[in-house]
């Protein structure tokens, strides 16, 4: 059964397309998010807006969200990982990142609170915590168990089978929508993990916790209008994608795995917003470049390719919330799924 991902993103106004927001002063929606609010400069980015960050000599200037702006953009540039344990003072890295890729970090992974549940769920051989040695701050400290946890992640994410749901929490229009897909693509490589320097205090090898994946844009995916909408004076509700509230704690944590069962609802959702989007561009309400008729086609593909790997019981997940359990789509994809996979007999 293949796995899939979610990934957020923060809001840009140019549709993460490598270059510097167009009017970086007026995007107060990428800032809710604190790593962007912290360092972002908005007089530093008004004197380059549009500007392509290929053409930025990495280290002048830091735009906090370079990490996030490149998911549909043909260039590359380089990029600087900084260590999230601050008082761990060890030496940053920097790391190619190539066209079309995205550099996510599955932090819920990495928390000491939920080493245990994660080893559990997963059935991982790993050994148990020492609150006093293995803890730093909210993190696991060990960095052995972090590179062991990364591998366990990213193990279940396959090159060229896997799709990519990106998506953002705050955004123009759509302020009291919690979670909002922006795009969808498939995996189709996956950067081997890179390595932070190291001090005297942390010898390391201390694993980055951000990779570099890489997603088969332009020949499959697409990414939801959202900004050609706005731009063009036209409302983007009519498209608009939200996660379902049942689906939620697949989309925290900047990152996490989405089942096949949530990434099917989300694909035959996009199927109706791309209906939505060739009917307004059919009738002149809005203009686009981007050929939907091929993303249609796409999506078509995907949900055939969903359907098939649904399992042995694809329905009993609705059957479930019909009788009053009202997580029961949840419950079938991370539980009985679960049990599926080591032939248990979930009736």
């Amino acid at each position: 059964m293949t796995t899939h991902l979610s990934v957020r993103l923060c809001w840009h106004d140019s549709g993460w397309n490598g270059h510097v927001c167009k009017q970086p002063k007026n995007n107060k929606f990428c800032i809710a998010l604190s790593h962007i609010r912290e360092l972002k400069d908005e007089e530093a980015e008004e004197e380059i807006k549009c500007k392509c960050f290929s053409d930025i000599v990495e280290g002048k200037l830091n735009i906090p969200c370079k990490a996030e702006a490149n998911v549909f953009s043909d260039k590359g540039y380089e990029i600087t990982f900084k260590h999230p344990i601050d008082n761990w003072k060890i030496p940053d890295t920097t790391e190619d990142f190539n066209p079309y890729t995205f550099c996510p970090a599955p932090y819920r992974w990495m928390q000491y609170s939920e080493y245990d549940k994660i080893r559990k769920k997963f059935k991982l051989n790993l050994r148990d915590l020492d609150s006093t040695s293995d803890k730093s701050g909210n993190w696991i400290g060990d960095v052995k168990l972090q590179k062991k946890l990364l591998d366990a992640f990213w193990g279940h994410i396959e090159e060229k089978k896997s799709l990519v749901v990106f998506y953002t929490n705050s955004a123009p229009v759509f302020e009291d929508t919690k979670r909002i897909m922006v795009g969808i693509g498939r995996i189709s490589k996956k950067e081997k993990i890179c390595y932070f320097g190291t001090n005297e205090e942390h010898p390391g090898p201390s694993p980055v916790w951000h990779r570099r994946i890489q997603h088969n844009y332009p020949e499959e995916g697409f990414r939801l209008p959202y900004q050609e909408y706005m731009e063009q004076g036209v409302d983007p509700t009519g498209i608009l994608l939200t996660i379902q509230e049942d689906f939620e704690d697949e989309f925290k944590y900047v990152t996490e795995h989405v089942t096949n069962g949530t990434m099917l609802a989300i694909a035959e959702q996009s199927r109706g917003i791309i209906d939505q989007i060739q009917s307004d561009v059919k009738s002149g309400k809005v203009k686009l470049t981007e050929d939907w008729e091929k993303h249609e086609k796409w999506v078509q593909r995907i949900i055939s390719e969903l359907w098939n790997n649904r399992g042995q019981y694809p329905g009993i997940g609705s059957v479930l919330q019909f009788l009053g359990f009202n997580r029961g789509m949840t419950y079938h994809q991370q539980v009985l799924k679960m049990l599926e996979r080591q032939n248990e007999n979930i009736l």
